[in-house]
C-alpha cells in the first residue's frame, strides 16, 4: 500500500493543479469578453485566442481522462493488494496465481504512469498555450493603448480645425460686417455728390454710384471741354469745382481722374492737335486734376491723373459714358498704414 502513496499523491496533485487551470480558464474567459470589445484589429489575435483555448480544453480533457483512469487503476491497485494479503495466508498453493496477478498489476501501473507522463506532458502544452494567450493579450493591450493615443490625436486634431473655421467663420463675419459698414457708409457719402451733380445726371450726361469700394462721377466730355481738346470750359471748370467741394466735404480720399475717349479718327486744324487718343485723354486728366487742386482745394498729394484713351473702353449706357467720351472721377479712403 504504501509503494502506491506517492502515485496517489501525484495524480491527487495533478487534479488540484488541473483545478487551478480550469480557474485560470474561467478568469481568462472573463478577461476575453471584456477584449471582445476592442477594435477591429484585435479581430484576427482573437480568432487565435480562441483556437488557443480549445487546444487548451482539449488538453485539459486528456488530463482530466488520465488521471480518472489512474484513480480506476489505483482502485485495482488496492484490490489487488487485498487479494495479495489474502494469498500470502495460502501462499504455497496460489504463489504461481498471485504472481501472474502482480505481473498484470505491475504492467497495468506501468501503462498508467506512461498515461500520466502524457497528461503531464498535455498540460505543459496548456501551459505553453496560456503563455501564448498571456502574451497576445498584452499585445492587444498595447495596442489598444497605441490606438486611443492616435484617436486622442484626431480629435485634437479635429478640434483645433474646428476652431479655426469658427475663428475663420467669425472673421469672414467681421469683414462682411465691415465691407457692409463701408459700403452703407459709401452710400450715405454719395448723396451730397449726387446733389452737385443732379442737374447733369438728370440731363443724362452725369452719373454718381459706389462702384468696388469707391465712390464714382462719370461726366461726359461734352459738359467740361470744348471738341477735341484738353481746355475746360467755364461751365466745365464751374462742374468740377462743385464735386471737388463736395469730395473735400467728405475727408482726405485718395482721386483718380480717368479721362476716356472712343478713339474715333482726331481733326487737325491749322495749329495742329494731339497725335491721338492717348495724348488727348492724358491732357484732359490733367486738366481737371488741376481744377479740383486749384478751384476746390482738393491736396494734391492725393490726386493721380489717368489718360485711357480708348483702351479701357465703359459702358456706353445711362452712366453719362456714351461712346466712351467721358472723364471718372474715383474717390475712396486713404490706406491706414
Amino acid at each position: 500500500m504504501r509503494r502506491w502513496m506517492p502515485a496517489l499523491a501525484a495524480v491527487l496533485l495533478c487534479a488540484c493543479s488541473g483545478a487551478r487551470v480550469r480557474e485560470d480558464e474561467a478568469r481568462l474567459a472573463e478577461q476575453q469578453t471584456k477584449l471582445d470589445a476592442l477594435t477591429a484589429q484585435l479581430k484576427d489575435r482573437g480568432a487565435e485566442l480562441d483556437a488557443a483555448k480549445a487546444a487548451k480544453a482539449d488538453a485539459d480533457a486528456k488530463l482530466s481522462d488520465a488521471t480518472e483512469k489512474l484513480l480506476i487503476a489505483i482502485s485495482r491497485a488496492d484490490s489487488l493488494q487485498r487479494s495479495n494479503a489474502e494469498l500470502s495466508d495460502a501462499v504455497g498453493a496460489g504463489r504461481t496465481a498471485l504472481g501472474a496477478k502482480l505481473n498484470a498489476a505491475v504492467a497495468e501501473k506501468d501503462a498508467l504512469a506512461q498515461k500520466l507522463a502524457d497528461a503531464l506532458k498535455a498540460k505543459l502544452s496548456a501551459v505553453r498555450l496560456k503563455a501564448i494567450y498571456r502574451s497576445a493579450r498584452d499585445k492587444a493591450v498595447a495596442d489598444r493603448g497605441k490606438t486611443e493615443a492616435e484617436l486622442a490625436n484626431l480629435r485634437k486634431e479635429r478640434d483645433d480645425l474646428a476652431a479655426r473655421i469658427a475663428d475663420a467663420d467669425k472673421e469672414k463675419e467681421r469683414e462682411k460686417t465691415a465691407a457692409d459698414e463701408s459700403k452703407q457708409r459709401l452710400h450715405d457719402e454719395l448723396g451730397p455728390i449726387a446733389d452737385a451733380i443732379l442737374k447733369e445726371m438728370q440731363a443724362g450726361g452725369a452719373f454718381a454710384g459706389v462702384s468696388g469700394g469707391r465712390l464714382e462721377v462719370k461726366l461726359s466730355d461734352g459738359l467740361l471741354f470744348d471738341g477735341e481738346s484738353a481746355k475746360l470750359t467755364d461751365g466745365g471748370a464751374t462742374l468740377l469745382q462743385r464735386v471737388g467741394l463736395a469730395l473735400k466735404a467728405l475727408g482726405p480720399r485718395e482721386i483718380r481722374v480717368e479721362a476716356h475717349n472712343d478713339g474715333a479718327p482726331l481733326k487737325r486744324g491749322l495749329l495742329g492737335g494731339f497725335e491721338d487718343h492717348w495724348e488727348l485723354s492724358a491732357a484732359q486728366a490733367a486738366a481737371a486734376t488741376r481744377a479740383l487742386s486749384a478751384r476746390a482745394g482738393l491736396d494734391p498729394a492725393h490726386l493721380a491723373a489717368v489718360g485711357d484713351a480708348e483702351f479701357h473702353a465703359l459702358r456706353a449706357d445711362e452712366d453719362g459714358c456714351a461712346r466712351n467720351r467721358c472723364l471718372v472721377i474715383a474717390a475712396q479712403p486713404l490706406e491706414t498704414p
